[in-house]
């Protein structure tokens, strides 16, 4: 969390360095600065404000991304970490993740290949990996995420 959180304002605080990636969520904003470091103010009603303590300036991060009440990184390694309402319980029943973060399968790789880019919606997210699969997660409403088997949802079983 950064500011006060006094309010829900989006102006942004004094930024302790150069910002280089900034995205806007519904009534949040994150961005990553020079030192790697990410920061986000405005709302924080479902945690997408609170940095979790695994987003630290050694974990090299290639991709900021928010979606409506929800924040998200996609590591150097394929590693894909989100807080704050990241879904509602998904196709394969994994519920709300609340602040968490999704876990990572051996050494950053996803069995239908390595994560290189991330999206996150208002109630769907995805992905997608070097070997060209979409990988999907989320509310199911009006078939966001069953285009694709379950093999394919971005979980760990």
């Amino acid at each position: 969390m950064f500011g006060d959180q006094t309010s829900t304002s989006l102006t942004p605080p004094p930024l302790p360095n150069k910002a280089i990636t900034v995205c806007c969520g519904a009534f949040h904003v994150a961005a990553l600065l020079s030192d790697n470091t990410v920061v986000a103010w405005g709302s924080n009603t479902f945690g997408q404000c609170t940095i979790p303590v695994v987003i630290t300036p050694d974990l090299l991060i290639s991709q900021l991304c928010c979606g409506f009440s929800s924040t998200g990184v996609l590591t150097s390694d394929g590693r894909v970490f989100c807080w704050g309402r990241c879904s509602p319980p998904s196709l394969d029943g994994i519920p709300d993740l609340g602040t968490g973060f999704i876990p990572p399968a051996s050494g950053g790789k996803h069995r239908e290949g390595r994560i290189v880019r991330i999206s996150l919606g208002n109630k769907s997210s995805a992905a997608s990996t070097d070997s060209g699969t979409l990988l999907l997660w989320g509310d199911d409403a009006f078939g966001r995420a069953t285009s694709l088997p379950q093999c394919c949802m971005l979980t760990d079983r």
